[in-house]
């Protein structure tokens, strides 16, 4: 009995208005807050989309380059570039081998050849097919670990020309290998 008395019934409504009131400015809050959101996100849309690569070239010229969409110079025609996470992973490889077959021709023309042990280094750097392998009975036996130890004691027996080449080669092998 006590809800219907009229003091009772002007703090219902005048809680019922302060829901109201909160909910509104809930509601206008949340607005704005969308807004900013949607604007936030409009601004690094823009952003990125100067910050895009693409493949660009000179109209006319077959040499192309890939650029951001903001360093792009007037005139030049642009592709947009499918995948630049691939492309920078396949920019990386490359430079990886651009570095090691560097560092092979350095050590070449830098007279380090003149020292280094032939036979040794033609050892280290064989195929598999050269290596030691143990056939009796139409079976055949595993040899790596021999060929594990000559390999070792062959590397011990190199002088460090000889060492550095076939570090070299190997680095420079394993970065073609791996393109």
């Amino acid at each position: 009995q006590k809800e219907n008395t009229p003091l009772a019934q002007q703090n219902k409504q005048g809680i019922a208005d302060r829901i109201k009131s909160l909910e509104a400015a809930h509601q206008q809050n949340r607005a704005e807050k969308l807004q900013e959101v949607r604007a936030s996100a409009e601004t690094k849309q823009a952003v990125k989309g100067e910050d895009q690569l693409v493949i660009a070239g000179e109209p006319g010229k077959q040499e192309t380059q890939v650029l951001k969409k903001s360093d792009l110079p007037q005139g030049w025609i642009q592709y947009p570039l499918k995948d630049p996470q691939a492309l920078a992973s396949t920019v990386a490889r490359f430079n990886d081998v651009q570095t090691k077959v560097n560092e092979l021709a350095d050590f070449v023309n830098k007279g380090g050849m003149e020292h280094i042990q032939p036979g040794l280094v033609g050892d280290a750097i064989a195929e598999s097919d050269k290596e030691l392998r143990l056939h009796a009975f139409g079976a055949e036996a595993p040899t790596a670990r021999v060929n594990a130890i000559l390999d070792q004691e062959n590397y011990k027996a190199m002088n460090q020309q000889s060492r550095d080449f076939v570090r070299n080669y190997a680095f420079a092998r394993e970065a073609m290998t791996q393109l």
